[in-house]
């Protein structure tokens, strides 16, 4: 199996920016033309006993977490995230989202042939830890397993506060000297059949990937500040609404108006 290199890079956004801007892929995205498609399969929210009572909840859906389970999140319980409003970014627990992607495939034209498929279904987890501020999203081909095997692993979690990132590059200004996002990604692939020209396909995969990953970087820094500019637009608005126009409020008032101000 060929592993590629851990690439590293900081995002000059804050970590919640980044979950918002990689899960605005799915289920399609017009910057993201190889995503034909995305069906959730599963959406849990993983908790500790402490962190379940402190939600309150008792629903039926709510179980224990089983062995396996227990050995790739910690917690100790586990509930579909239906029963609980969850915004995207839990406040508590770890939250598990599993999607069957439909992916436009782009094979050689030799391997093509011999697998004779256009699309992959290509199984996407991703794994929200509010407790770590960390996003992990695992990729892995659910069609042709028995032919090839590649995926990948991507990371974003958030930089501490004077923490030291080595071998990472910068993208974009760094507009403060703490927070912002560390970016880790590799890929693997594995082709598991004898066909002729093995080694010069595994490189133009691995090519294609490269490409892919670094068009993705390129998006992930559009939608983050296009998230953060509608976000400051946002309570830019709320601000204004709260806040009556002077002129109105003078007209409003009597002269003998003791009234508080409105809280901002």
């Amino acid at each position: 199996m060929t592993v590629t290199p851990s690439t590293r890079y900081i995002y000059p956004y804050a970590w919640d920016l980044a979950v918002v801007a990689n899960q605005a892929r799915y289920p399609t995205h017009p910057s993201v033309p190889v995503l034909l498609g995305a069906d959730i399969v599963t959406d849990e929210l993983y908790l500790t006993a402490q962190e379940l009572e402190h939600t309150g909840l008792s629903h039926p859906s709510i179980r224990p977490i089983t062995s396996q389970e227990a050995a790739r999140i910690q917690g100790d319980f586990v509930m579909p995230s239906n029963v609980i409003g969850l915004d995207l970014i839990p406040q508590i627990g770890v939250r598990r989202i599993v999607r069957n992607c439909r992916i436009k495939v782009d094979f050689p034209a030799l391997l093509k042939k011999a697998v004779n498929v256009s699309e992959l279904i290509v199984k996407h987890e991703t794994v929200i830890d509010s407790r770590l501020k960390t996003l992990t999203v695992t990729g892995s081909n659910e069609t042709l397993t028995g032919l090839v095997s590649l995926g990948d692993v991507t990371v974003y979690r958030t930089i501490q506060p004077n923490e030291n990132i080595e071998d990472a590059t910068l993208l974009g200004v760094q507009t403060s000297q703490s927070g912002g996002c560390l970016f880790e990604q590799h890929a693997f692939l594995d082709i598991r059949v004898k066909i002729p020209f093995k080694t010069s396909i595994e490189s133009h995969i691995l090519k294609t990937y490269r490409k892919t990953t670094g068009e993705g970087r390129v998006l992930d820094l559009q939608l983050m500040e296009a998230i953060k500019k509608e976000q400051q637009q946002d309570q830019k608005t709320i601000v204004e609404e709260r806040v009556p126009v002077l002129g109105k409020e003078k007209a409003s008032q009597s002269p003998h108006y003791c009234g508080e101000l409105p809280t901002i």
